[in-house]
């Protein structure tokens, strides 16, 4: 029996490659050092996504650099230099009042409305989209649920898709484009754009073949019916880009990579029950760029689980078929990086390290289960700088009322790239109910409370709508986004029926970049208030894709307690014109009960106010994020660095809904921000940061000051 522990006891130090050859090449009875290999192995943490220590501290061997040039080959790398950061955020039509009115039409007729928009008073649409910055801020998603489900079934007709929209960029009068949302999708056309399963969504939006850019982009409607809106802020979207991810969607289910494939294929295993199996080794650095398993049973998606170790720290806990878009039900996928055909797995997601890597297999089922595996590896030091490859597996089973399903919370900088999402329901779990797709999903990025991501229900985020709906709710596969369809089955004897689901969303087009942290959360039910019908429970099971390092690389360099003596005079806190008139509430931010009430005193401010703040001279640049009170309406304030004008502090959409809900203030509070360009911080210890509120058109009432710096 061979055991591929250490490389080096088994081969010459130039083979890096060590594989288990036979049937026999199993752990049927771990002891001693292997025993304590698997325990280091399977011993981490589940529930925590950091470390101990640094993963950066991993330095790579001399070897040749790998030339890698694919949009799909090189999505490990992060930009983390001040000219090429980017931020990824949402608009959508989300209930502020914490409920399910998610974007019918009595939800912007009320008064206030109880979604997030107001009427142009030019046009007397409703501004559903509304976004202003200093960088250039780009569409990458454009989705649109139908308003009904008449004629679904022949397809997407201006009869269940009536929304028209006018898209308006910067200060032209003039909106860019004027016509139908479906009109939109046909004439930016596959791989891009399409209908699916009750909803019209455009990856990368085009007018006349370009993409969507501005300063200040707006989106209005006189139907603000079921929408979001993904765009990115940053330097821009280069042509070439979208060029080579249309090609990888136009080939979804085959090799997406630029790189040639060399399939290894390793000689068929077979895992005892309840055991564990190393499957490789690899002792130099490189770069996987695609997986295969072959197993006997879709049963097998949940009994195998995959675990993989990056440079001694293991990133990937999941089981085999989510890992490659989803466990149960079975159904064949093609997508941009997943793929099952039948029995066959596929992973294409690249996954580089700097010197080793292992891969096991374990077996939680009481049969013997026989495995086939191939993979493609590429030797050589992968781009700089790269984050990890990780999969967070997280199960609520049940979930319970009140509190978001965790689908991954963790620290360090990286970029969110993919959600699988399996769920079940059946007749034991308490409130089940087939409206938990009602719950929306929530991003909370970089430490700040308030989510910068949230959809308008479960299958919106998913890309399409209308679950459990015979006529829409189908099984689909698409490059990044895909459903099992309404599925009734048999898990558990004594629970039966059952309903259970399997969907995935690859961000690819809009990736979401964190700098020191990243929060994803599943609401599950409409609502969570006490004995509303918006409750509802079902099982929950989530993977997260991501890549990461463990370093955050934004760090909080100093905060402002307004309405605190100490911290004012420490700050050198000053009025330089107009006035401020203290502010008192009572809030909470939005989202589920693990947000709660608290009292923050703070400012009206209506005038301009100047404060110090301290932050490393060698820092690349930094954000001022801004605890303020959502009620009052639009915040629009300019801010100065040392004098200099840097950028707004800008926010569309009021909460006055934020009362209609037993008067209780939820979601009241909320944290703003800017980024702010190393050319104006780079070099200073100290920022006299002005902040002037005269040109918003409504009161801006400000709590907490916190600035972050970049490392």
């Amino acid at each position: 029996m061979t055991i591929c522990y250490r490389t080096s006891r088994l081969v010459p130090i130039a083979t890096v490659l060590c594989v288990l050859s036979c049937l026999n090449d199993r752990y049927s009875k771990p002891t001693g050092e292997e025993v304590s290999e698997i325990t280091s192995i399977l011993g981490v943490n589940p529930d925590l996504d950091i470390y101990s220590g640094d993963d950066s501290s991993a330095q790579a061997a001399v070897v040749s650099p790998l030339n890698l040039q694919g949009v799909t080959d090189r999505l490990a790398v992060l930009s983390l230099d001040a000219k090429n950061r980017t931020r990824a955020l949402m608009q959508s039509g989300d209930d502020l009042t914490g409920g399910n009115c998610d974007s019918w039409q009595l939800c912007e007729t009320a008064n206030p409305p109880y979604i997030p928009t107001y009427i142009d008073t030019v046009t007397g649409l409703f501004v559903v989209f509304d976004v202003k910055s200093n960088d250039k801020i780009t569409l990458t998603n454009i989705n649109f649920a139908a308003t009904s489900l008449s004629g679904i079934a022949s397809g997407a007709t201006v009869l269940n898709f009536p929304q028209q929209i006018q898209i308006y960029v910067d200060s032209n009068p003039t909106p860019l484009y004027s016509g139908y949302v479906l009109d939109l999708a046909n004439n930016n056309g596959a791989p891009f754009a399409g209908y699916e399963a009750g909803a019209v969504n455009i990856y990368y939006p085009r007018i006349n073949g370009n993409l969507i850019t501005g300063s200040w982009i707006r989106v209005m409607t006189a139907q603000p019916w079921f929408y979001q809106f993904d765009y990115e802020m940053g330097k821009g979207i280069m042509n070439s880009v979208v060029t080579s991810w249309s090609n990888v969607f136009n080939n979804a289910g085959q090799w997406p990579h630029l790189a040639v494939p060399n399939w290894v294929s390793l000689p068929a295993t077979s895992i005892l029950p309840l055991n564990i199996t190393n499957l490789l080794n690899v002792t130099a650095p490189g770069v996987f760029l695609g997986m295969k398993f072959t197993v006997s049973s879709p049963a097998d998606f949940t009994s195998l689980r995959i675990k993989i170790e990056f440079d001694g720290n293991q990133t990937v806990d999941v089981p085999l078929g989510m890992f490659c878009g989803g466990s149960h039900p079975a159904y064949n996928i093609s997508a941009a990086l997943f793929r099952r055909n039948g029995l066959d797995l596929y992973n294409y997601f690249p996954m580089p390290f700097r010197n080793s890597s292992k891969i096991v297999i374990q077996n939680s089922s009481l049969s013997q289960i026989p495995i086939s595996f191939q993979y493609v590896f590429l030797g050589g030091n992968y781009p700089e700088p790269f984050g990890y490859f990780h999969v967070k597996y997280s199960e609520t089973l049940p979930t319970t009322v009140g509190y978001d399903h965790i689908v991954l919370n963790t620290y360090g900088c990286g970029k969110y790239v993919g959600t699988v999402q399996d769920t079940e329901l059946n007749a034991c779990i308490p409130q089940v109910s087939f409206g938990y797709a009602e719950g929306d999903v929530r991003i909370y990025q970089d430490g700040s409370n308030s989510y910068t991501h949230t959809s308008g229900g479960t299958e919106t985020y998913f890309n399409w709508g209308w679950y459990d709906q015979i006529n829409a709710d189908y099984q689909f596969t698409r490059p990044s986004y895909g459903n099992s369809g309404f599925v009734i089955t048999s898990i558990n004897t004594s629970c039966p029926p059952a309903q259970v689901r399997s969907m995935y969303r690859l961000h690819l087009v809009d990736q979401k970049p964190f700098y020191r942290s990243i929060k994803v959360t599943f609401e599950h039910g409409g609502d969570y208030d006490p004995g509303s019908p918006g409750n509802a429970n079902a099982n929950y099971r989530t993977a997260a894709f991501y890549y990461s390092t463990l370093k955050p690389k934004l760090v909080v360099a100093d905060t402002v307690d307004l309405g605190n003596s100490a911290s004012e005079i420490s700050h050198n806190f000053t009025v330089l014109s107009g006035s401020i008139t203290p502010s008192s509430l009572n809030a909470k931010y939005a989202g589920d009960f693990t947000y709660q009430y608290f009292n923050e005193t703070g400012y009206y401010i209506n005038g301009q106010v100047r404060f110090n703040a301290v932050i490393p001279s060698s820092n690349t640049g930094a954000r001022i994020r801004v605890r303020t009170d959502r009620y009052y309406g639009k915040l629009e304030a300019t801010v100065r660095i040392n004098g200099t004008y840097v950028g707004t502090l800008y926010r569309a959409f009021s909460n006055k809904a934020s009362t209609i809900l037993n008067g209780n203030n939820y979601g009241r509070f909320s944290d703003d921000e800017l980024e702010i360009s190393y050319i104006y911080t780079y070099g200073q210890s100290t920022l006299q940061i002005t902040i002037d509120t005269q040109s918003s058109p409504d009161q801006v009432h400000i709590y907490k000051c916190e600035v972050l710096a970049y490392r």
